[in-house]
C-alpha cells in the first residue's frame, strides 16, 4: 500500500471515532500505536509510528474547532 492510501484509510478510521476519543494529542499518539501495524506503508527510512502520529496531529490541527 502506498503512504497517500494508507494516510486516507487512518485519518478515515481516525474520523470514525467518537469526538470524545479524538479530543487529544496523546489520545492521536495512542490511536497512531494501535493501528500502524493495520496499513502497511512504503516507508523508506521513517518510523511508521511517527508518520501515523504526524498525519494525525496534523490532521487534528487542521480541523480543530471544525468537528
Amino acid at each position: 500500500m502506498n503512504q497517500v492510501d494508507a494516510r486516507h484509510e487512518i485519518i478515515r478510521e481516525w474520523r470514525s471515532l467518537s469526538k470524545e476519543q479524538r479530543q487529544t494529542d496523546e489520545l492521536a499518539a495512542l490511536f497512531a500505536m494501535q493501528i500502524k501495524d493495520k496499513y502497511k506503508f512504503s516507508s523508506e527510512s521513517a518510523d511508521p509510528l511517527q508518520i501515523v502520529k504526524g498525519w494525525l496531529l496534523s490532521y487534528r490541527s487542521l480541523t480543530r474547532g471544525l468537528d
